[in-house]
């Protein structure tokens, strides 16, 4: 991902979102069959889960947006990521055995502001 080009950056920004649909909108029942770990640990890797993701796609779409990752357009992108990840937390209410957390989207927006300054960073460099 080093030397990608903004297309394949942009490609695997779009990617990245779909997998963090999906993964946080399967039934909890797939990704919990036998619930063996602790209660506390199993909220520990949730919300470190929704961290990495978020993470991962604010740096992806930082990447992809280049020189533009700072000012007033800046400040739109990062709301749209904001928004996704919320409404991707509403529409677990919706999905069986998942719900929605205000911890899950605080972890969310975390992760989101963390990999947009990872990124920016990295350019300013």
């Amino acid at each position: 991902m080093i030397g990608a080009g903004p297309t394949e950056v942009r490609l695997a920004s779009a990617l990245w979102a779909l997998l963090t649909a999906v993964l946080l909108l399967l039934p909890g029942s797939v990704l919990e069959p036998g619930r063996t770990l602790p209660s506390r640990l199993e909220e520990a890797v949730e919300l470190t889960v929704h961290f990495v993701l978020f993470f991962v796609l604010a740096w992806l779409v930082a990447r992809a947006r280049g020189d533009a990752a700072a000012g007033a357009g800046a400040r739109v992108t990062v709301a749209v990521i904001v928004a996704y990840c919320t409404a991707l937390e509403f529409l677990q209410i919706l999905v069986p055995n998942r719900g929605f957390e205000l911890l899950d989207i605080a972890f969310g927006w975390l992760g989101i502001w963390a990999g947009w300054r990872r990124a920016r960073a990295a350019a300013d460099r």
